[in-house]
């Protein structure tokens, strides 16, 4: 009885450990165990190693294009042109066209370029650009866990540590009901040191 009190009561730990978010837009962030869940515009400081990000989402189809944008930005003030109310396709990085193509299986790095975004959704294991660890009343549970930089066509990939990145910026954007509008909860906003 006590082995079956502890497995489920690890199990449930698991689900609920996992299942931090608990809407679409809710952003998490994780490294060497620890979870970061992102509010309004956070400041968080990582080691310059690979880390992960998980969000909920609905699956991707011709109906419904559901994923989350994450631009990566070089520097601060381009955080500010992303704001509740504003039309997304005025936003820069946001813009319809300005989406990164991707690897076959997502992006293994991050790109910063103040004029693009990170398209992340997951339609099936043969159609996505992140990893889902649960799926549950029609959302998923999708983790993004990029190991570098990618700077510019001659250095390729870089990794974090030295990379020479000291800071950067991160705007997520899932415009969830669709209307080309940020609405509340849609919109997250963090800057990252990397020590």
């Amino acid at each position: 009885m006590k082995r079956r009190v502890l497995t489920t009561a690890l199990w449930v730990s698991g689900l609920l450990s996992a299942s931090a978010q608990k809407k679409p837009g809710d952003i998490t962030i994780s490294q060497h165990g620890k979870e970061y869940i992102l509010s309004d515009n956070n400041d968080l400081t990582l080691e310059a190693k690979p880390f992960s990000i998980r969000f909920l989402v609905k699956p991707y189809t011709d109906q419904e294009r559901n994923g989350v944008q994450i631009a990566a930005l070089g520097r601060r003030d381009n955080l500010e042109l992303a704001a509740i109310g504003k039309q997304i396709d005025q936003i820069p990085y946001f813009a319809e066209g300005t989406s990164l193509a991707s690897e076959q299986d997502g992006y293994s790095s991050i790109f910063l370029d103040d004029e693009a975004n990170h398209y992340i959704y997951y339609t099936s294991d043969s159609d996505k650009r992140a990893k889902v660890l649960e799926q549950k009343n029609g959302l998923l549970l999708l983790e993004w866990s990029p190991h570098s930089f990618y700077l510019n066509a001659s250095d390729g990939d870089t990794e974090f540590a030295v990379a020479g990145v000291h800071s950067f910026f991160l705007v997520f954007l899932n415009d969830v009901n669709h209307n080309n509008i940020i609405d509340p909860g849609e919109l997250h906003k963090v800057a990252i040191h990397l020590k």
